[in-house]
């Protein structure tokens, strides 16, 4: 089909007011989505994780979950592995870690990004004693987040 003829189908779809839609490619170097969570945070609110879990599983399966050391997680950022093109990663810890990873990486929107271009989301909220609905909500939001990052 030459360029003209699709020009004229296209002027056609507006006269008869249809909207076009191009799907877009999938990228084949998809981005590995992880979600950390400190051990210590486990032990804290034991219910709340459980309940957590049990929902991104629900709604993703793409999505891998591991409860870690703080310093094995501080060395998340600066592991280099040359067979994940891209990984994003919500990360529940501490103000501390946050802190540390912040000294480390390069910050754009509350958002982390480490030298070989994996991206960090910091959530401190399950670090407080007390859990509201408004934590609760603020980490269901990260969690999509992460879920609909491209």
């Amino acid at each position: 089909m030459s360029k003209g003829n699709i020009l004229n189908k296209i002027k056609l779809l507006d006269v008869i007011n249809t909207d076009i839609w191009i799907k877009k490619k999938i990228n084949q170097n998809k981005c590995v989505k992880n979600i950390y969570i400190l051990d210590s945070l486990r032990d804290a609110h034991r219910d709340i994780i459980d309940n957590f879990i049990k929902a991104v599983n629900e709604n993703s399966n793409k999505i891998s979950i591991e409860f870690l050391q703080d310093n094995i997680i501080e060395g998340l950022y600066e592991e280099k592995n040359s067979e994940i093109k891209a990984s994003i990663n919500l990360v529940f810890c501490t103000n501390i870690i946050k802190n540390r990873a912040s000294e480390t990486l390069e910050c754009k929107k509350n958002l982390f990004i480490s030298s070989n271009n994996n991206i960090f989301l910091f959530n401190t909220l399950l670090s407080s004693d007390k859990i509201t609905k408004e934590i609760k909500k603020s980490i269901w939001e990260n969690f999509i987040f992460l879920k609909n990052y491209e």
